[in-house]
């Protein structure tokens, strides 16, 4: 299932280590977790990670390692509708891309990341 544009939208891509995004506070996912009190699932933070790297190297990608993971704050779509993904640190291999980096709006980080994607 692709969440772009369902889920989320891209906003701003300034380069390819930042971009901007939109998420649609009204899609179903958030009518799930959580009624009322609407919450972005971390596995959907993955996915929107994967999503936008396949957009700028246009190859499919499937989460292979989590190195490292925090989720310091919760993102309510509501609360906070744009946040931008800022890929720190990218390395390509001949099978997938490693990356770091955080999910922020202005000074708030909402999730550190460490990640292995295998090219598919």
């Amino acid at each position: 299932m692709r969440l772009i544009d369902s889920f989320f939208s891209v906003v701003e891509q300034a380069d390819e280590a930042c971009v901007t995004v939109r998420f649609h506070a009204d899609h179903p996912i958030y009518r799930a977790h959580f009624p009322g009190n609407p919450i972005t699932p971390g596995v959907c933070i993955l996915k929107m990670i994967a999503e936008l790297l396949e957009l700028q190297g246009q190859k499919r990608l499937r989460i292979a390692v989590v190195k490292n993971l925090k989720f310091a704050a919760p993102i309510i779509p509501t609360d906070v509708p744009t946040v931008t993904i800022r890929f720190d640190k990218r390395t390509e291999t001949e099978t997938g891309i490693h990356v770091k980096g955080v999910v922020v709006q202005g000074e708030q980080v909402y999730t550190k990341f460490s990640l292995v994607y295998q090219y598919v």
